[in-house]
């Protein structure tokens, strides 16, 4: 009779193991539930950043580009100067010449 009584024993701890999670299933669920909200906020946040991040990367690359446009029409501006007083300084070359001949 002893080994009915170990089989049984087994049978009620697993009964109770069973009884145990059942019970508690709701509880579990529950906390999953909590997880699965906290992680979906998490990512929710982290997609927030990665955008704000992108967005604020893409307004400093537009300056960038300004600031480059800014520099190149500087360069396009004093490179015109410089050609206009070099065809003036020819001129006026030229031109005091022209009473010498």
């Amino acid at each position: 009779g002893g080994l009915v009584g170990v089989a049984d024993g087994v049978n009620a701890s697993w009964l109770v193991g069973i009884i145990y999670r059942l019970e508690h299933q709701e509880d579990i669920l529950d906390k999953m539930e909590t997880d699965i909200q906290r992680i979906k906020r998490e990512k929710a946040q982290i997609e927030k950043q990665k955008k704000e991040e992108g967005g604020r990367m893409r307004l400093e690359n537009k300056e960038l580009e300004y600031s480059l446009d800014k520099l190149r029409q500087q360069r396009l501006d004093a490179e015109n100067k410089l050609e206009l007083l070099e065809k003036r300084k020819k001129t006026d070359c030229d031109s005091a010449l022209i009473p010498l001949l």
